[in-house]
């Protein structure tokens, strides 16, 4: 307890009395020789006579004759009245002293007095009764004390007073206070920056120190522009930049502080101009400045005003009504992923006065302030003009948050969709603590590390000192330009990745950019909602079809790359007159929609379109070939004024491939500085630097200098050839994103970003291996998702490495080798052959990571290749007894032998793979290997879709299921129906039993085609089967839709049954004409019959397949030996058996029949064929029986578990009835025993009374 009497001080001093009206001369006279004490006046009453007063004598008088004070002045004094001097005692009590003075007298000794003390106001004559001490730790036992000092010496301006409690810890950095004196009421009012600001002190941040700083940044706000302030707290930088005319959207975290910032811009009368979120910072900025579903869609054109996010309002809360003006309430709440409420709750105020298109330019932007009229006290409310939303520019963005802001300048990188940006980038305002340790360059590299781009002239201001080693700091800098790295995605894959899942990793890795070679549905779906810039390409295929019809070019407006190096000379001209009219017919598609200022048409183009001469082979000689040199002059033009880039491929590897005798450091960016091309004052240390400013020169000297360049295609294969591998791949694309991001730009381009796809994203093992095999690796990831080596895009040598896609399912770690007991192996060239033109084995190629393998080890891998490709079908791993399974994985260090992933739509060709394994004879073990894996596979598959999918997602896709169900049994009715026609064809050319009349190969395309309907039409009903089955297990669907389901995939098998069944007659009945010609043959021929049979031909089907490689070179590892023999060889031209005529006349009976033993051979292959494939749908036939009888005994089963049904409620309800009649004859017991215990009570107090 503080106790006021020690601190009383006496003062014995004198007086003079004097006349009342004498008080100033006096005063004046003795000037310097009166008490001199704060709040003390030397002037005081006389108690003993009102006319008089007492002048009170300064401490230094100490005599009563005032001969302390000079002779002169007592002399004036005595001529105006006579002096008394009378004694004068005061006492100077707690109520006197100064805070200071009486905490220096209450603490201990070496203890400094705190006195001192924050106000949340600056000005003390503004309404504010809170007083913010922050007590060390040494004079925290006497802090009540410190406390009720202050408060008594500050009343009534100081009512309470608050001592921050610990460090600030908690998410909203909000401090804790305690109140020590005072009232407990912390809601109070400040001014600041002109503004008005209410805020409840404990629920709140508020620093009255940083009123100046406050000011500094608003004073470089113009009116008009768009503020984006990620922390805003209560309001101290967003209130006043909307009194100043901006537009302001205002985020904080803590839900307190929003609260206060829509009080505070009602008071202000800006509510208008400022638009409040309650949400993290990082979701905030990334939802803001994202593109909402309305853009990305082009609707056009634009109905009216966007809420907050940049959303069209419904049509009946647009705010259009017959074009007058109306409020719009926006208000929009976002539920996101979190634990903490981070929802976002928008609501303002927009008054709507024109439509965008209407806005005048002085209008654009423009929040106007609240302006003064007729008097300082009458306002005029401010309306909100909106012409640009906060995707398209935003002019500041605050960053006010000391203690991390650096760690969210993260989230600025890919924040600019730069198709939608208009004018130049924001300036970032990011303030920081800063150590006596640190400095300033350190704080800008986190700054360039976490947006993975170099600041150029950053401003540092010093705002103030909060420790006596550590300062705040604001960085200002204009957000960095951004060349983020793209990639080109193909899909010429056999077992393609989940579209979803790929573009799920691309988000995880940091890849914005792709670039696509075809419009697939799925994986344009994949993309949707994910800001993603996708670039798609117009086939070569199409561009005669759009250069012909403006109109075919309107349904690609989302996908504008017009064609794939259509320029390149080994296409001899053929796309020439079709390049120009294309590219301006999307171009005008696009225009004619409203999005031809966002969207650009360009032609991708290889660099073979521009040359240096050979007599000077320097960059700077570079021009377009003179063959197309005035279409791509045209082209160019339309490119210009369409305001669209130019779009190169440029591939140093191929440089490195077609050349020996190149050095292959000049390929890579960090070669040796010896190999360098000097070009005047311009020295080239690389190929691409050296290729990409040939293509500058050509368009200067095409008459546009300053086109923007984009480098469509340019990467290095990791297989295929001896200069590709991982090692070099990894040195290219790294030393590539390095320099193109570096901002160094190239020799003829200096301080430039360049805008780099990757190729590719993915290897895509059935593209074509022109010019070589190297053409199936230059994925950075693997067939299966899986990173190949590590990779930043970022450019910043962070040495991080990409995750791989996830939810990518595997077949059995099963493989196909070649047989180890084979010591001899029979055709193994021709097996091989066959194996890989239906698969992949470029890795075996000359210099790729298998080369090193043996002969067998060759086949192995070509076996196992076609294995996989074949989705591990038992029978593709037979090669005529050659090859067997293993499950033992056969790869090296260096060579890999892989495992396919599973598709979705490989489940199905499993479960026919089943039934037609079993169907060939006793191979249990291979039926219940099979079946496993189905079972895993389809374990899998439910799991992973179960897990997307809601019970009332499920129900509501009853109906589109319904629907697909029946479009698919009507596409199979009608495949039905055209293989019966061409069953009956097959059967008047099956009657023709002329020799000379067979119409051998059609009969055999003929018998091909059929079998191939056949057998899809077979996977299609056991596919509806599967479907049919799951609807009526689901129970989503009516009785009557499973009777109606279930018909219509009965009589489809018993159509296709039919079908199979003639077929087979039509094959027997060919086969016996055969018959007659193999016996014709014997009685006409004397040459003995060569051997007719292929072993290996038994494992085709009757006509081969055609495959992307059947065409190709035999690959180097066949040894020269033949590719497959034909399975129909052609017949003898009539004119091979033409000398036979000049032979002698009794020979010329046997003439009549023109065969030579060859065509009979051919003959009797044929029948073999036929007999093969005779027997394969005979085992179809028992298939279909199989599965009729299988639907019959489900039927026998279903009845049999229906009666055991009925037999086991009866029973259940038996037992339910014995139960209550027991439940009923305990009851009546009961009854009875209490009526007993009655009797013997009423008997008890009878003998009691």
């Amino acid at each position: 307890m503080l106790d006021e009497s020690k601190l009383d001080v006496e003062l014995k001093l004198f007086a003079i009395r004097i006349p009342r009206e004498m008080c100033k001369a006096v005063g004046r006279l003795l000037h310097g020789y009166l008490i001199d004490r704060p709040r003390i006046s030397p002037i005081t009453k006389d108690p003993a006579n009102e006319k008089c007063r007492y002048i009170i004598l300064s401490e230094k008088v100490q005599n009563p004759d005032l001969s302390d004070i000079p002779s002169e002045k007592i002399d004036e004094l005595k001529k105006l009245f006579e002096v008394e001097v009378v004694p004068y005692s005061m006492t100077l009590g707690y109520s006197y002293w100064g805070a200071d003075h009486v905490l220096k007298q209450i603490l201990p000794p070496g203890l400094t007095a705190q006195s001192s003390f924050e106000t949340i106001v600056k000005y003390h004559y503004y309404k504010c009764h809170i007083a913010h001490l922050n007590i060390c730790q040494e004079l925290l036992p006497y802090k009540d004390i410190i406390a009720k000092v202050i408060y008594d010496k500050n009343y009534p301006s100081i009512q309470t007073v608050v001592n921050k409690v610990g460090s600030i810890t908690n998410e909203f950095r909000v401090p804790k206070f305690e109140v020590l004196a005072g009232k407990t009421d912390m809601t109070t009012e400040v001014k600041q920056c002109g503004a008005t600001f209410k805020l409840d002190y404990g629920l709140v941040y508020w620093n009255s120190r940083l009123d100046h700083e406050h000011g500094r940044l608003i004073s470089l706000f113009q009116a008009g522009e768009t503020i984006c302030d990620m922390f805003a707290g209560i309001g101290p930088f967003a209130i006043p930049a909307a009194k100043k005319g901006c537009l302001v959207y205002a985020n904080d975290l803590n839900p307190d502080s929003v609260n206060y910032l829509k009080i505070n811009a009602k008071i202000n009368k800006v509510e208008d101009c400022v638009h409040t979120y309650n949400m993290d910072a990082r979701k905030f900025i990334a939802q803001l400045m994202s593109v909402p579903t309305c853009e990305t869609q082009y609707v056009a054109p634009f109905p009216g005003p966007l809420n907050e996010l940049g959303e069209v309002p419904k049509e009946e809360d647009s705010g259009q009504t017959n074009g007058k003006v109306k409020e719009v309430s926006c208000s929009k709440s976002i539920t996101l992923d979190s634990d903490r409420v981070v929802g976002m709750n928008e609501d303002a105020t927009v008054t709507t006065l024109k439509r965008p298109s209407d806005v005048s330019e002085e209008e654009v932007g423009v929040c106007a302030a609240s302006k003064a009229s007729k008097g300082k006290n009458k306002r005029i409310k401010a309306s909100v003009s909106v012409s640009t939303k906060p995707w398209e520019h935003v002019d500041h963005l605050i960053m006010n948050l000391p203690a991390s802001a650096l760690q969210f300048i993260d989230s600025f990188r890919g924040l600019i969709r730069r198709k939608y940006w208009k004018g130049s980038l924001p300036w970032i305002h990011c303030y920081c603590f800063m150590r006596s340790s640190e400095t300033r360059e350190s704080v800008i590299s986190e700054a360039e590390s976490a947006l993975k781009a170099s600041i150029k002239d950053p401003v540092f201001h010093r705002v103030r000192d909060v420790a006596p080693y550590k300062a705040m700091y604001c960085l200002s800098f204009k957000l960095p330009e951004e060349a983020c790295i793209g990639v080109n995605w193909g899909t010429m894959s056999s077992h393609k990745l989940p579209p979803n899942n790929v573009v799920e990793m691309m988000l995880r890795n940091g890849i914005n950019k792709v670039k696509l070679f075809e419009a697939d549905h799925k994986v344009l779906e994949a993309f949707i909602g994910t800001n993603i810039e996708v670039v798609l390409g117009i086939p070569n295929g199409m561009l005669m079809e759009m250069s012909q019809d403006p109109g075919n070019a309107v349904s690609w407006v989302e996908y504008v790359a017009v064609g794939n190096d259509p320029l390149l000379r080994s296409y001899n001209g053929t796309y020439l007159p079709y390049i120009l009219p294309a590219l301006k017919n999307v171009q005008g598609a696009l225009n004619n929609v409203g999005i031809g200022s966002q969207i650009k048409a360009t032609i991708p183009s290889s660099a073979d379109i521009y040359y240096a001469p050979a007599s000077n082979p320097v960059p700077s000689a570079g021009d377009f070939r003179p063959d197309i040199r005035e279409l791509m002059i045209d082209i160019i033009r339309h490119l210009h004024s369409s305001n669209a880039p130019f779009t190169v491929n440029i591939y140093p590897f191929l440089s490195l491939y077609d050349d020996d005798h190149f050095p292959i450091d000049k390929a890579f960016f960090d070669g040796s500085p010896k190999l360098v091309i000097r070009d005047g004052a311009n020295v080239y240390t690389n190929v691409f630097d050296a290729n990409f400013d040939t293509l500058v020169w050509s368009l200067t000297k095409a008459g546009y200098p300053d086109m923007k360049i984009i480098v469509g295609e340019i990467g290095w294969p990791t297989d295929g050839n001896k200069n590709a591998n991982k090692k070099n791949a990894r040195r290219f694309n790294q030393g590539l994103i390095q320099h193109a991001l570096s901002g160094k730009g190239t020799p003829a381009r200096k301080g430039v970003l360049i805008d780099v796809y990757l190729f590719s994203l993915i290897d895509e093992n059935i593209k074509s291996i022109d010019p070589g095999y190297f053409e199936r690796h230059w994925g950075i990831f693997q067939f299966d998702g899986k990173p190949k080596y590590k990779l930043d895009l970022s450019g910043w040598n962070d040495n991080n490495s990409f995750t791989a896609v996830k939810g990518v399912r595997y077949m059995d770690k099963r493989w196909c080798v070649l047989s180890p007991h084979l010591k001899k192996p029979k055709n193994l060239g021709t097996s091989m052959d066959y194996a890989c033109s239906h698969s992949d084995c470029s890795a075996l190629s000359y210099g790729s990571s298998c080369n090193h393998l043996s002969v067998k080890e060759n086949a192995s891998y070509a076996f196992n290749m076609y294995y996989q490709f074949q989705n591990q079908y038992i029978t593709a791993c037979n090669f005529s007894g050659l090859a067997t399974l293993t499950d033992e994985d056969p790869s090296d260090d260096k060579c890999r032998f892989p495992v396919m992933i599973v598709e979705d739509s490989s489940i199905l060709r499993t479960v026919f793979y089943i039934l037609f394994a079993v169907l060939q004879g006793d191979r249990t073990v291979e039926f219940e290997s099979i079946a496993e894996r189905l079972k895993k596979t389809v374990a899998s598959s439910v799991a992973t879709t179960s897990s997307g999918r809601s019970i009332t997602d499920r129900v509501g896709s009853a109906v589109a299921n319904q629907s697909e169900f029946n479009k698919r049994a009507s596409k199979i009715g009608f495949g039905i129906h055209q293989t019966s026609q061409k069953l009956s064809k097959l059967a008047k050319l099956a009657k023709r039993t002329s020799v000379f009349d067979d119409p051998t190969m059609e009969i055999q395309e003929l018998t091909a085609v059929i079998k191939q309907d056949i057998t899809a039409l077979n996977s299609a009903v056991v596919d509806l089967q599967l479907v049919c089955n799951s609807q009526n297990n689901s129970g989503n669907i009516s009785s009557d839709t499973t009777t109606h389901s279930t018909t219509v995939v009965d009589n489809l098998k018993n159509r296709l049954m039919s079908t199979t069944k003639e077929f087979k007659e039509v094959l027997t009945m060919r086969t016996e004409n055969l018959k007659v010609h193999e016996n014709r043959r014997q009685l006409f021929t004397s040459a003995n019959s060569k051997e007719a049979t292929n072993p290996f031909v038994r494992q085709r089907p009757l006509a081969a397949k055609s495959a992307a490689g059947t065409s190709n070179a035999p690959p180097p590892w066949a040894n020269g030996s033949a590719s497959s023999s034909q399975l129909f060889p052609r017949k003898q031209a009539d004119g091979e058996s033409q000398p036979l005529l000049h032979q002698q006349q009794d020979q010329q009976q046997q003439q009549l029949v023109p065969l030579q033993d060859t065509y009979m051979n051919s003959r009797a292959e044929a029948l073999q064929n036929v007999e093969s494939t005779i027997h394969e749908l005979s085992n179809i036939f028992t298939q279909l029986a199989t599965m009729v009888s299988q639907q019959g005994e489900l039927a026998i089963r279903i009845d049999e578990n229906m009666e055991d049904t009925l037999a086991n409620v009866e029973g259940a309800q038996g037992q339910l009835v014995r139960y209550l009649n027991s439940i009923s004859s305990n009851r009546w017991l009961m009854i009875k025993i209490f009526f007993v215990l009655i009797v013997f009570l009423m008997i008890f107090l009878f003998f009691v009374a």
